[in-house]
């Protein structure tokens, strides 16, 4: 006859990891890799990933993927809510990301095929980083992008980077676009346009 300790013990099912990831990856038409507490993808674009009301083993193997492993220290730091309920107003950059920053500052009028000086993209970018990030994580991204034709040993890594930024642009511009007003007109438009460039770039590479 089983004890009363054993009987009111409850055995937890370790995560088994679905073939297809998360329905929401899936209807976006992207990757889910499954890590967890929260997928990546719902990470950075700030949305509620059901991984994270899903429990798992307390000694279990940690759940991890090829994809987290390839980008490594380059984690995209995504703002959580504090003890009283707040948020963070905003993204948070990395020092990876001023890199790609002053890339696009120094080489915007060769990967853009600008024919007049890039800076005031730049300046419009910074100066609507509260109202409108998505149009500075547009510029990153497509740094990124470029950066990967140029350094062919981390442009596995840079790759993940241009998605990410990618991913976290478009899901900030789906939460503004419906809040579009006559200061984000410029944004907007500018966010478009380099949009077009990189899903450009994206088909014919």
């Amino acid at each position: 006859m089983p004890n009363s300790d054993e009987a009111g013990t409850q055995v937890v099912e370790p995560h088994r990891k679905s073939r297809n990831g998360y329905n929401e990856c899936q209807n976006r038409h992207i990757k889910c890799d499954e890590t967890r507490p929260e997928c990546r993808n719902c990470a950075i674009s700030e949305l509620v990933c059901p991984y994270l009301t899903i429990p798992s083993t307390p000694n279990g193997p940690v759940a991890a993927s090829t994809l987290t492993s390839v980008v490594g220290n380059h984690l995209l730091a995504v703002p959580r809510a504090t003890q009283d309920g707040t948020r963070h107003s905003g993204p948070t950059f990395t020092a990876t990301h001023l890199a790609f920053l002053h890339y696009a500052v120094t080489n915007m009028l060769d990967f853009m095929a600008l024919q007049v000086r890039g800076r005031p993209v730049i300046d419009a970018a910074l100066e609507n980083a509260y109202k409108a990030p998505y149009l500075l994580d547009q510029v990153l991204a497509l740094s990124a992008l470029h950066i990967l034709t140029q350094d062919v040993v981390q442009s596995s890594s840079f790759h993940w980077q241009a998605t990410e930024l990618q991913i976290r642009a478009l899901g900030l511009f789906n939460k503004a676009k419906d809040h579009i007003s006559e200061d984000t007109y410029v944004p907007t438009f500018l966010f478009a346009s380099l949009l077009g460039l990189y899903v450009l770039h994206k088909t014919l590479h």
